[in-house]
């Protein structure tokens, strides 16, 4: 079957996953962008069932998408998301079961925004922090404790087991 040219990528997940799938079943199949995967289902489609029956998770990159478009790429079997970058975001994927990561670093800081979701009745298990450093001389000079500290402020307390 011939592929469609994908306008920012030129992955073809299938073959991708052909020649790696020892490597991609004892891990997991990484950063599937939401759009692409919307507007080519059949190009993914067979890597993410795979991916999914050998136990392992389709992790995914859902900058921009909300409600339906959201819903159906989670469909598919995506279990996270690393792109929420503010308040309502986040708790909709939260809301949505996914794993979903805050970046705060050189990058992206987006922690202060998010914060005002400390006081929102919601499970947050799922809610993950995740450096985003762009250089090493950055990430030597992050400072983790106070990075830590932050954290404990601003959304600590919150926190529900």
């Amino acid at each position: 079957m011939e592929r469609p040219i994908l306008k920012h990528s030129n992955y073809d997940s299938n073959s991708f996953f052909a020649r790696n799938s020892k490597d991609l079943v004892e891990t997991a199949l990484g950063e599937s962008y939401w759009q692409i995967v919307l507007q080519h289902p059949g190009v993914f489609f067979s890597s993410f069932e795979q991916t999914a029956g050998a136990g392992k998770r389709i992790e995914g990159h859902s900058a921009g998408a909300g409600g339906g478009k959201l819903a159906a790429y989670i469909a598919l079997g995506i279990s996270s998301c690393h792109e929420g970058i503010n308040a309502e975001q986040i708790l909709e994927r939260l809301r949505n079961g996914l794993y979903t990561m805050i970046r705060e670093g050189s990058i992206r800081s987006d922690l202060s925004e998010i914060a005002r979701i400390k006081d929102k009745n919601i499970d947050f298990r799922r809610l993950l922090i995740s450096s985003s450093i762009e250089k090493l001389d950055h990430q030597i000079t992050f400072d983790h404790q106070i990075f830590g500290y932050r954290w404990g402020l601003l959304i600590g307390p919150a926190i529900k087991t």
